[in-house]
């Protein structure tokens, strides 16, 4: 009975190092998110929003039409206050560019109006970056709807009614969500 129990417990020990052999990688990944966790949870916070930037402007693809939701310039701004316009602007760039790929307008005056909106609107965080995140990003917003709009009548001509649509939008939807999560997001990230 007693040599059964030792063989079982070899059996495991055995079984376990045979395993770690195999895919040491899952300590090693453990340790890391260990000993780094605050730094891998902002991280893969930061990857998860440049996605969820990047995915909210699927609306434009899916019907054909710029209805003003899209997250990108949010996660711009809080990235900016979490931690420096220039990291905004780059991760701002990897938003547009892949929103760009996903509605199949890669090299579109639009899309190249946007990215001169986003560092202009990364500048002017820094600017003002001594302002709280909510207040900030509502002005922010507002601005960049307005430089965004006139891209729009420069490229495809003055609407006013085509183009106050999504400007509404995208201001209704980012001052929610200034007031609701920016605060906490940048929290998050520092």
């Amino acid at each position: 009975m007693e040599h059964a129990h030792h063989q079982q417990k070899t059996s495991i020990a055995t079984t376990f190092i045979n395993f770690m052999r195999r895919h040491y990688w899952v300590l090693f990944l453990l340790l890391l998110l260990f000993l780094f966790r605050k730094t891998v949870v902002s991280a893969l916070l930061v990857i998860f929003l440049i996605g969820i930037g990047i995915l909210s402007t699927l609306t434009t693809r899916i019907f054909n039409y710029n209805m003003g939701i899209e997250l990108i310039t949010f996660v711009t701004i809080v990235l900016a206050y979490a931690y420096n316009p220039f990291t905004a602007l780059i991760a701002a760039i990897i938003m547009v560019f892949g929103s760009s790929v996903l509605q199949g307008r890669l090299i579109c005056p639009i899309t190249i109006g946007r990215y001169g909106t986003y560092v202009i609107l990364c500048l002017l965080a820094g600017i003002f970056s001594g302002i709280h995140v909510t207040t900030a990003g509502k002005f922010l917003t507002i601005v960049y709807n307005l430089l965004l709009w006139a891209v729009y009548a420069m490229v495809k001509g003055f609407s006013l009614v085509k183009g106050a649509i999504p400007v509404v939008v995208s201001i209704a939807l980012n001052f929610f969500l200034f007031s609701t999560f920016a605060q906490p997001l940048v929290q998050a990230l520092e």
